[in-house]
């Protein structure tokens, strides 16, 4: 399905008199049924509609198959209409956009019902109203010119891999259409830059040669705590007919042995939908690098699919320095031999890594010969060392934004653990303390992450012997059958053991009817909190008023609990601070005029009772650097600087649809 947005110059108003009501909805009325008959010759292969009228300009929407040609179909929409278009700017747009041009239309009374529309179409559950379960974002992409694609793309850090792919894809003279795909990808990156950009350019040469029909692209994301469906899956490939969708997997490379499996049914669906839609819709896999594991899985599915790998480059020596170099330069600050003197011989290095190794020689530099009267900060007390809780995951744990009361916890049950080491030196047996929590707060405000970083603080400091986290929610806890609830729990007890128990939406254990075993699971969840009380920690998670009626429900649960966290939904300005570390993580920064747009969404965004929260803003931060990418395409390449390339700007930033406050009632008005 391909979706446009056509704007036009026409010589006088539709309407002879807009300040007459009456001659203004006639207008309207004239038009909407003439676009109706018009609609009708298409059946389901073509919609266009006029969206909004002002100032001698029109505005129109359609969306099409790719057997149609738009430009035809405009024309000839015109003609039935009677309108007299000039200027004619046909942009394709995402569905999304369409949505809004749709209920634009409706507000205006140039179509009677949006969602009936998108219903006739089956687009109701990607887009419209009523969409609720899938999670996915749309780019557009933009043709270009086969000598700006293929420059300098050594720039952003790309394999012979990739080169080797361009020169097929720009072989021979193209078609006048896509007539299917060959090959399908796989991009392998853990540097999030470098695989955005891949993706682009990757994308961008298929369009411009004509391998694919649209310019636009559907991103989803494939991780342990989300699952979609069959039907979720091929609703999406429906409506991405003609254009790609990317899957991104999102895995830790530590991930892989202990999560690896519990991915195997959703891989299993996607590679039946680009199986089912291989010639119709383009499929790029993004994975990071060395998951062997998970590649294998996708290779096991599509055994005749032609998959072609893109992996990010490893440098050595004197590229891995001219790197470097340009990183300095851009700091306004010379590289020495110390800078040089990192990069090992015959070591491979990719993009994170030397990063890293720049950020660490340049906060160096800054308080050596910079600002030398800083010198003193670097001698730091070993005792001062030692009191501070070892790990990373500590460190990051302080670095999140708000989460006081967590903090405050973690750090009563550190300073206990101080004490009881003390306790053990004078020859004072203790035990370890009971420490089963319940997290409460609304989606996206870092319960499950706070829980996973807890667990390898926990195993940092003595706490945990193993210190990883599992994740279940009632489907793993409560058998289908008579006896097998109970051996359920106690698997996902032994599976927790040194580690920590995530009971996600712990509510839906309760049970209201008859027949089902939650019950037999909270009894069996109580006894085995008590029989494992010193080897692993559980965390009951979930919404506040839910979770309150699920502790007051079992006595017995409510007194093995040590501390209710409570996670607040996070504020504008607070918001704007996990966008700023976010980015600071992949290396963006974002100008002012961004932030203070970032803050205008987050302020309107915030008001939603169905609003992510974090999620909402890595979804932002992922939007504003594909509209990043795309801004920069446009250039030359080789005039992008790096401050160009790792900065958003107010531009990168998008504006979500404002929902309609006002909506049609049905009823009766005394």
């Amino acid at each position: 399905m391909l979706a446009y947005r056509i704007e036009g110059i026409i010589g006088e108003s539709l309407c002879k008199d807009e300040n007459d009501r009456n001659a203004l909805a006639e207008m309207k009325h004239k038009y909407a049924n003439r676009s109706e008959v018009f609609n009708n010759r298409f059946g389901k292969n073509a919609y266009i509609f006029i969206a909004d009228t002002s100032e001698g300009s029109i505005t129109l929407g359609a969306f099409v198959t790719d057997l149609q040609k738009i430009s035809a179909i405009v024309d000839s929409y015109a003609q039935h209409m009677g309108i007299q278009m000039t200027d004619i700017v046909i942009s394709e747009v995402t569905l999304k956009k369409l949505y809004g041009l749709l209920s634009k239309a409706e507000s205006q009374n140039f179509i009677q019902d949006t969602n009936e529309i998108l219903e006739e179409f089956g687009l109701d559950e990607i887009v419209g109203d009523y969409v609720r379960y899938l999670e996915y974002k749309e780019y557009i992409v933009k043709k270009g010119t086969a000598n700006l694609l293929r420059c300098n793309e050594a720039k952003y850090w790309m394999s012979d891999t990739f080169h080797l792919e361009l020169q097929r894809i720009f072989a021979g003279s193209g078609h006048e259409s896509a007539l299917g795909h060959p090959v399908h990808y796989i991009i392998e990156t853990d540097d999030e830059s470098t695989r955005r950009i891949m993706q682009i350019y990757l994308l961008r040469s298929l369009y411009t040669q004509m391998r694919i029909r649209s310019g636009r692209f559907s991103c989803i994301e494939v991780e342990t705590s989300r699952t979609l469906n069959d039907g979720t899956y091929e609703l999406l490939y429906k409506a991405s007919f003609g254009g790609s969708v990317v899957v991104k997997v999102l895995m830790e490379d530590s991930e892989e042995t202990d999560y690896a499996t519990e991915l195997n049914e959703q891989i299993q669906l996607i590679c039946k939908m680009l199986k089912k839609y291989r010639n119709q819709v383009l499929t790029i896999i993004c994975l990071p690098r060395e998951c062997q594991r998970l590649k294998e899985l996708f290779y096991e599915e599509l055994s005749n699919v032609s998959i072609v790998e893109l992996k990010e480059k490893f440098v050595k020596e004197k590229e891995a320095e001219r790197f470097l170099e340009n990183l300095a330069e851009e700091k306004q600050i010379s590289a020495d031999a110390k800078l040089a003197n990192k990069i090992q011989e015959g070591k491979g290095y990719l993009v994170p890594e030397l990063r890293g190794i720049f950020d660490s020689w340049y906060d160096q530099k800054l308080k050596t010969e910079i600002y030398p009267q800083y010198q003193d900060v670097l001698t730091i007390k070993a005792e001062e060392i030692k009191a501070i809780p070892k790990g990373t995951a500590y460190e990051r744990l302080q670095k999140m934004v708000g989460i006081t009361q967590i903090k405050a916890v973690i750090e009563k049950a550190l300073n206990y653990n101080k004490l009881q080491k003390i306790y053990r030196e004078k020859g004072i047996k203790t035990g370890r303390p009971v420490m089963h929590m319940v997290f409460t707060g609304n989606p996206g405000t870092a319960k499950t992450t706070v829980a996973r970083l807890l667990a390898q603080i926990m195993q940092d400091n003595g706490l945990l012997s193993r210190g990883h986290l599992v994740e279940v929610g009632r489907s793993d806890l409560v058998g289908k059958y008579v006896g097998w609830t109970a051996k359920c729990v106690k698997e996902k007890f032994k599976e927790a053991k040194g580690g920590v128990l995530f009971i996600d939406e712990a509510y839906s254990l309760l049970d209201n009817r008859a027949g089902s075993y939650g019950d037999e699971a909270i009894n069996t969840i109580v006894q085995e909190m008590e029989n494992h009380r010193e080897e692993l920690v559980v965390i009951f998670a979930g919404y506040p008023e839910k979770m309150e009626e699920f502790i007051q429900k079992n006595p017995g649960l409510r007194s093995r609990i040590a501390f209710h966290v409570s996670f607040p939904d996070y504020n504008e300005l607070e918001l704007c601070q996990i966008a700023q570390l976010m980015g600071k993580e992949k290396g963006i920064e974002f100008t002012q005029e961004a932030m203070g747009k970032l803050r205008t969404v987050f302020r309107y965004m915030g008001k939603k009772d169905d609003f992510g929260n974090g999620r909402y803003v890595r979804s932002m931060l992922e939007q504003a650097q594909m509209n990043q990418a795309e801004r920069l395409l446009k250039k030359d390449i080789s005039t992008i600087t790096d401050t160009e390339l790792f900065t958003i700007t107010a531009e990168d930033i998008e504006i979500p649809l404002m929902e309609r406050e006002e909506r049609r009632v049905i009823g009766f008005a005394c």
